[in-house]
């Protein structure tokens, strides 16, 4: 007694279609999830690269900030200079007015000295 196997007619090629549309849904769903990953990929992608911009941008406003500071630590370097160099003038200006007061002073010194001179010459004359 052994197995007895019955004909079922047409029944390799229902197998075989079922086999096709089984292979079908598989292969739908795959292609699906295909898509759908490459969806999220270049989404992912596009993220990557705003974010990638907005780097490039954040590097140049700090480039900017530098130069600009660069900018105004010699402008202030350059008042600086300006500041010492009027100290400096102030100084030297402040020495020449003590020098031209003296000269004054002895100046009006020489003068009450002739006018006394002056005025004993006029009194003996008189």
């Amino acid at each position: 007694g052994g197995v007895d196997t019955v004909a079922v007619p047409g029944g390799a090629a229902a197998v075989t279609a079922e086999e096709r549309e089984l292979e079908m849904t598989v292969r739908q769903g795959l292609e699906e999830g295909r898509d759908h990953a490459v969806r999220l990929l270049e989404g992912a992608m596009g993220k990557l690269e705003e974010q990638r911009e907005q780097i490039r941008r954040l590097e140049c406003q700090i480039l900017q900030h530098r130069t600009d500071k660069a900018a105004q630590a010699g402008e202030i370097e350059e008042l600086k200079k300006q500041r010492e160099n009027l100290k400096s003038d102030v100084a030297t200006d402040t020495n020449q007015v003590a020098a031209l007061r003296a000269d004054v002073r002895e100046r009006d010194r020489e003068v009450a000295g002739m006018k006394s001179a002056l005025e004993v010459a006029q009194r003996t004359e008189a």
